[in-house]
């Protein structure tokens, strides 16, 4: 196929402006196929996708992809950086030509400069940044003011704290860092269509959001009848934990600095209450959303070693779901990294794939604990290809 079309997304929930970016950047590219890399169970803002994977994968294949494939469960839940290169590696490995992205800025070139001096990294700009993080400042804060200061543009905060132009910067970084040529398909963000957070929101105050979706995602969330998960359903397994883990697995826990573990766990024994947790250890290096995933590391008991077996694998290609044209890609992926049948490959692949690899398997049957579907566990295992 000459244009294999890739979008990396959470889709928690797909709505319409994820319809909006599909049917725009096929306009835009006419691909022969369009292939969407999308989180699991749990997001990349430390919390959990409202319905599981496999539902949404049924909502996307009805909705313009043609194959989706999971974006492994340990840069879904990393920091914007990692999530971006984890999904564009899985999107290589399946060949796409054309990514796009959602933007809220029309100034493509200055998102590209703002990439291009955060993976270029010149020895006055570390400066600049140390300066700010030894003010105790979190890094984002501290990344945005060296920018200000080394690029010397005030604009540039505008730019760099929208959250499509955050990701959108991480995953052209992806891009020079991999040293890959793909064709960038910039699309603008229309602000007429409410975010996923306005929407989740919205589902659980019982308000009415189905104006906000496609049919297909409105059909896929209906069935599901109220059965919505999110990060406080975990919030006893989380605080169980942080109560009896063992003190070295603790502190060895990805993106856990030192006294952070101690911490958390004296917050864990004066309360029941997952915000009230979250809150006690917020600070200006801590931010809620990196405490939040955090906590799923703790869940999921993912290491530093871990997170970096995550930097410096090519990941595998697990599909979820696909139509007849989907199929037809999947001939050309590396056989060794893809996965169509979790037990086959699991039984045959490396050491390291198998570690990703059982992190998403409990993934997932920690999440299907929190649904009031009469899910057993080892889905992964037992859950069909979706084909359309």
């Amino acid at each position: 196929m000459d244009k294999i079309l890739g979008i990396i997304a959470e889709f928690n929930p797909f709505h319409n402006g994820h319809k909006y970016l599909i049917d725009q950047a096929k306009s835009i590219v006419k691909p022969d196929c369009t292939v969407i890399a999308m989180s699991g169970n749990f997001t990349q803002r430390g919390q959990a996708s409202i319905i599981n994977k496999f539902e949404k994968t049924k909502t996307v294949l009805n909705s313009g992809a043609n194959l989706v494939v999971e974006i492994p469960t340990i840069y879904s839940i990393s920091s914007a950086e990692n999530f971006a290169e984890g999904g564009v590696k899985v999107l290589l490995q399946a060949h796409v030509t054309h990514i796009a992205f959602g933007v809220e800025d029309d100034n493509l070139d200055k998102i590209r400069l703002i990439a291009d001096t955060l993976v270029d990294e010149t020895e006055e700009y570390k400066a600049i940044l140390k300066k700010y993080m030894n003010e105790g400042l979190s890094f984002a804060q501290s990344r945005c003011k060296a920018l200000i200061e080394y690029l010397k543009d005030e604009k540039i905060e505008e730019t760099i704290n929208q959250p499509n132009n955050i990701l959108a910067i991480e995953y052209l970084k992806a891009i020079k860092r991999l040293n890959v040529n793909l064709e960038i398909v910039p699309i603008k963000r229309n602000k007429e269509f409410a975010s996923s957070t306005e929407i989740r929101n919205k589902i659980f105050n019982g308000e009415d959001y189905t104006a906000n979706l496609p049919e297909e995602s409105k059909l896929t969330l209906m069935e599901n009848n109220g059965n919505f998960v999110k990060l406080d359903c975990f919030e006893k397994i989380m605080i169980y934990k942080l109560r009896t883990m063992d003190a070295d697995l603790l502190s060895n826990l990805a993106d856990v600095a030192e006294g952070l573990d101690n911490l958390m766990v004296k917050y864990a024994k004066e309360t029941k209450d997952l915000e009230t947790l979250i809150q006690n250890i917020k600070s200006k290096r801590y931010t809620q959303t990196r405490i939040q995933r955090i906590l799923l590391y703790v869940l999921l008991e993912i290491t530093k070693e871990d997170m970096q077996l995550s930097k410096t694998l090519m990941p595998y290609v697990r599909v979820l779901g696909m139509d007849n044209i989907g199929e037809q890609i999947l001939k050309d992926i590396d056989q060794n990294c893809l996965i169509t049948s979790v037990k086959k490959f699991y039984d045959s692949c490396n050491n390291e794939y198998k570690r990703l690899l059982d992190i998403d398997i409990k993934a997932t049957n920690t999440y299907s604990l929190m649904s009031n579907k009469n899910y057993n566990a080892d889905l992964d295992f037992t859950e069909r290809l979706i084909v359309k």
